[in-house]
């Protein structure tokens, strides 16, 4: 159902779920407020609380029934548990399902079927599993598998596991080689490397990370830090956060960055990112002239989805534009009608589906638009539900004239009838049609995972290398010195590693065991001495001393 238009009962919440009660009014779950509301459907008049705040635990209601028995079922998001209470008089009766029985997680949607089974609709949640902390020895991999114990493992909140994923996975040194490429886009990066992004089924994508192999840099070691960032990021072409002010039309995708520039900035105040209570850092729009603009519309995609939080409380004469592509695909807020709609030109005219709910609440709302040209439907999402469907045949066509996407504005400079009026959040454009477990997570705020795996490499104390120790000098006794050996060089891998000798000895004395009679010394050229000081080419190096026919160097 929706909202009849007339409403004009003030909830003072966030909206999560509403239903028609037995005896025709509309029961509308508060979350922001942790109760029941009741409103007339004749009136439109908020008739007050049917479930007290707080009754029974209740937290935050994400979803509500009215059960065969005549009862009110809450799915109790806050406390993972479905509440029941009185459908007379909304007294609390109880728990159906306490609080994560049977892994319940994040309860959303109840509904129940023909056979009056209880049917709960989790909200999709991007979650990865990673290991512990893992360790191994100078030079040698570590394995990430099953088999192992300590497998890497992402998973999209539901049942299927052909949803398509984002997974980026990185290390500051060494590299990373997953256990197969098949079914995968790499994004960034490249297999074998310190780092990848790619794109998959999440089977697919579990299968790749079932023998990830970690090999540490030659020689390296210390720990890293293996970081695992997992999205619904497939196919997001532009993704405009507003979490910096100087640049409010940064893209942060991966791959080609699309950022945007300002439109407005002549006329105060001005676009600007600006700290909302709710959501943090936010694009403020005025409604007049202010927009962000990017240059060109992502390559024309057939199929696409647009989506973004919004909150405003007045729209522009038209509506506020959201996003649009040139015109050729849009995404819109109280419209002239006072509906929010998706709507695309076809070459000859606009087709649009709407919905009948305002939003200009001064709350904030996702919105999202979805078309799929292949299988030739459009479906309008507000808060992670759809409100709206439609089945053209038709293609998007992008020859409106318009070369440019804009965000909170109509493209067309001319017509100031469309400007947005209020904050924008997450403004997202994807080049594929999400589906709409895709849509209820993103709206969710439950579309990113992220974690680090530390990995601990534990040196070997590898022995220092001889290079040309072959002099072979012919001496007689009493006879004037000579060079033992003139291009000798000695090497630490370890001591080179860290670029820290310090503390390091280099002792030198006859083979079998040192002779007192030997006297060795430095040629006074290269290697000079002062006191026990000693020097090469005038920089001191560190200190020696002469006992017993052994020669030792303190660097």
């Amino acid at each position: 159902g929706a909202l009849d238009a007339g409403f004009t009962g003030a909830v003072g919440g966030q909206v999560e779920d509403f239903t028609f009660g037995p005896d025709g009014h509309i029961y509308a779950a508060d979350a922001s407020n942790a109760r029941i509301v009741r409103v007339n459907t004749t009136t439109g008049a908020l008739m007050g609380a049917f479930v007290t705040s707080s009754s029974g635990g209740l937290s935050y209601p994400a979803g509500l029934a009215f059960g065969p028995d005549g009862r009110l079922y809450v799915a109790d998001q806050g406390a993972n548990a479905i509440r029941v209470y009185s459908g007379t008089d909304g007294t609390y009766l109880g728990d159906y399902v306490a609080s994560g029985y049977g892994g319940l997680d994040s309860p959303a949607y109840i509904t129940f079927a023909a056979d009056q089974q209880v049917t709960v609709q989790a909200t999709p949640v991007v979650t990865q599993t990673l290991p512990g902390a893992q360790s191994s020895a100078e030079d040698t991999s570590v394995t990430f598998s099953t088999a192992n114990g300590n497998a890497i493992t992402v998973d999209d909140g539901t049942a299927s596991t052909t949803a398509l994923l984002q997974v980026a996975i990185n290390v500051p040194s060494g590299t990373l080689a997953l256990s197969t490429t098949a079914g995968l886009s790499f994004v960034g990066g490249a297999n074998g490397t310190g780092g990848m992004v790619v794109w998959g089924t999440e089977a697919a994508i579990n299968t790749a990370l079932d023998g990830l192999v970690y090999t540490p840099a030659a020689n390296f070691d210390g720990t890293v830090n293996l970081s695992v960032t997992t999205s619904l990021g497939n196919g997001l072409q532009g993704n405009y956060e507003f979490e910096l002010a100087g640049t409010p039309g940064l893209d942060t995708s991966i791959g080609v960055l699309q950022n945007g520039s300002l439109n407005g900035t002549g006329t105060a105040p001005g676009p600007a990112v600006v700290v909302d209570g709710d959501r943090g850092n936010v694009l403020q729009l005025d409604g007049a002239d202010d927009s962000i603009e990017i240059t060109g519309r992502f390559g024309d995609p057939a199929n696409v989805t647009l989506a973004a939080w919004v909150k405003f409380s007045t729209t522009d004469t038209f509506g506020g534009e959201v996003i649009s592509l040139g015109n050729g695909v849009v995404l819109r807020v109280d419209d002239i009608t006072g509906e929010t709609s998706g709507l695309f030109w076809d070459g000859a005219t606009f087709q649009r589906i709407a919905s009948n709910i305002s939003l200009a609440d001064g709350m904030w709302h996702h919105v999202a638009f979805a078309f799929d040209d292949v299988a030739n439907t459009q479906t309008l999402y507000i808060d992670g539900i759809s409100v709206a469907a439609g089945t053209f045949t038709q293609s998007i066509s992008y020859s409106t004239g318009f070369a440019n996407t804009r965000i909170g504005a109509h493209p067309n400079d001319g017509d100031p009838n469309f400007h947005f009026d209020g904050r924008i959040d997450e403004a997202r454009i994807y080049t594929r049609a999400l589906s709409a477990t895709e849509i209820a997570a993103i709206a969710a705020d439950s579309h990113t995972a992220s974690g680090v795996v530390p990995i601990t490499v534990t040196g070997v104390n590898d022995q220092p290398v001889f290079t040309n120790l072959n002099g072979s000098p012919g001496y007689t006794e009493g006879g004037t010195a000579v060079v033992l050996d003139a291009d000798v060089t000695i090497f630490d891998v370890e001591l080179s590693v860290a670029d820290d000798f310090t503390g390091a000895t280099l002792t030198l004395a006859r083979n079998g065991g040192a002779n007192t009679e030997d006297q060795l010394a430095f040629d006074g050229v290269t290697v000079t001495t002062s006191g026990s000081n000693v020097s090469v080419s005038g920089v001191q190096i560190g200190t020696f001393s002469f006992t017993g026919g052994q020669l030792q160097v303190i660097f």
